[in-house]
């Protein structure tokens, strides 16, 4: 791979451009932010990803989810927790703000799902009285199997209800008189 890599960039020919890669050690740091011992987080790899996850996507402070070097159990407790224990100490406290985040997506979605359900119990009346209202003109461009018939025509004023077909009929008649 980085064969091929290397005769790629040689044959793109970039004399004059810098080309750069830089390597940051995120393990390491994210140890010292959490407080805990050195090599910790090696083959805590899905609690790493989930770390990351917390701090990019969500925001989340690193201090909801450092070990605090205490038991929350024990009020004077002043012994301390192995490697092991620290670790799962930082990993119940992502599964708790999971736990949240899920619980909190849940409820948008069950809003979403409720704003769509009413959306549909109205019948869109709210929509075309809206339309009515704003006095919409369409415009269509005909261009289909029949050739170009015109470039912009504006169909006549047209009134939207949800009125049953016989007052629609009465209407009419009206306007013929």
């Amino acid at each position: 791979e980085q064969q091929r890599f290397a005769r790629a960039f040689r044959s793109m020919q970039l004399e004059s451009t810098l080309f750069g890669v830089c390597v940051v050690q995120i393990k390491p740091q994210l140890e010292l932010l959490l407080n805990l011992p050195s090599d910790s987080l090696t083959k805590e790899i899905e609690l790493t990803e989930d770390l990351l996850e917390l701090f990019i996507k969500y925001q989340i402070p690193s201090d909801l989810l450092s070990y605090a070097d205490y038991d929350p159990d024990f009020i004077n407790n002043t012994t301390t927790l192995s490697q092991q224990g620290k670790v799962d100490v930082v990993r119940k406290q992502v599964a708790a703000m999971k736990k949240m985040l899920a619980a909190a997506r849940e409820t948008q979605l069950n809003d979403r799902r409720a704003e769509r359900e009413l959306d549909e119990l109205r019948g869109g009346e709210d929509d075309l009285q809206a339309a009515e209202l704003a006095g919409i003109m369409f415009k269509i461009k005909v261009n289909g199997i029949f050739g170009r018939v015109s470039d912009d025509y504006t169909l006549p004023e047209m009134h939207f209800s949800s009125e049953p077909q016989q007052q629609q009929q009465e209407q009419q008649q009206q306007q013929q008189q």
